[in-house]
């Protein structure tokens, strides 16, 4: 089975984690993500967690924070640890969201946060992508909550990958 570069998967998060960095790669790459004030503050073996706040630039008429926004920041939740389990490996590894499904509970203000804590099954899904040239479909879920730890919504991202020709 082949391994994980550990350098590069360390450094990759760090570069997720560095605030300044990540709001140039967002205003170059993702400029809604940087518009939305949307930043990664966690990315480890156990989770990955994004956290935005309320504003007038994500709201909608009903005094809450637009749907796509909040599947924005939950995507970028899981899509974060794809980012660091692929970058710079060998063979090199590609991925793409095929589908999407949330449930909403709760009006979405203040500070909010997304959490993604299957970063092993991620991990085993590059894994095994790595070591064949099959398709490989993961189903991840990720939990929105407001500052109090109530629960805003529940997300879940399908994700396929395979290795690069």
């Amino acid at each position: 089975m082949p391994a994980l570069n550990e350098e590069t998967i360390t450094r990759t998060r760090g570069q997720l984690l560095n605030r300044h960095l990540f709001r140039l790669y967002a205003l170059k790459v993702l400029p809604m993500v940087y518009l939305a004030g949307i930043r990664v503050t966690q990315c480890n073996d156990e989770l990955c967690e994004v956290r935005m706040k309320y504003s007038w630039i994500v709201r909608n008429p009903f005094k809450s924070t637009f749907w796509a926004v909040l599947g924005m920041a939950a995507e970028m939740a899981s899509g974060a640890l794809f980012v660091a389990y692929t970058r710079d490996q060998q063979p090199k590894i590609s991925f793409i969201l095929i589908a999407q499904e949330g449930k909403f509970h709760k009006k979405a203000r203040g500070k909010m946060r997304f959490v993604c804590n299957h970063t092993a099954q991620v991990r085993e899904a590059v894994l095994q992508a790595m070591g064949d040239r099959e398709r490989h479909e993961i189903q991840v879920p990720v939990r929105s909550l407001n500052e109090e730890g109530e629960l805003l919504a529940e997300m879940q991202f399908t994700w396929v990958l395979q290795q690069r020709n």
